[in-house]
């Protein structure tokens, strides 16, 4: 599984060259392909290289554990625990940038980006019996 991880990301930073590359940039086609091809690999990368950095913290803070101070084992041992935890969400799907799996538009906030189209009424009328304080506000606006 790591050996497709690692080509997929040898892949990816060669496709970075390439579209780095001003041949390329003159050829808009060839330049769009290359593009959807970089950012359908970025989520898979960007999950991969933070695994490959968090087991190596792992391995690092294993081997304090062992320290024969006291408080640096404690301090190691809980550390440890944190990576584990965070690995876990890593590899359950939880962690890392999982934007691509949510659809636009939905969730707690699938309001603010339709907030530019529901019309903006900056003074309502109070109540019934203050339309003319309403008229007064509308002509100063």
């Amino acid at each position: 599984m790591f050996a497709k991880l690692e080509s997929l990301e040898r892949k990816y930073e060669e496709l970075e060259r390439e579209l780095s590359d001003p041949a390329v940039l003159a050829d808009q086609d060839h330049y769009r392909k290359l593009a959807k091809a970089h950012a359908d690999l970025a989520d898979m990368v960007a999950t991969f290289r933070e695994h490959k950095r968090l087991s190596q913290e792992l391995a690092e803070n294993q081997e304090l554990a062992q320290d024969s101070d006291p408080e640096m084992r404690e301090l190691a041992q809980a550390e440890v625990k944190s990576i584990k935890d965070t690995l876990v969400k890593l590899e359950e799907g939880g962690g890392g940038n999982s934007r691509r799996h949510r659809r636009r538009g939905s969730g707690p906030f699938r309001w603010r980006s339709f907030s530019h189209v529901l019309p903006l009424r900056r003074n309502p009328p109070l109540e019934s019996g203050n339309d003319e304080r309403f008229r007064d506000r509308l002509r100063r606006l």
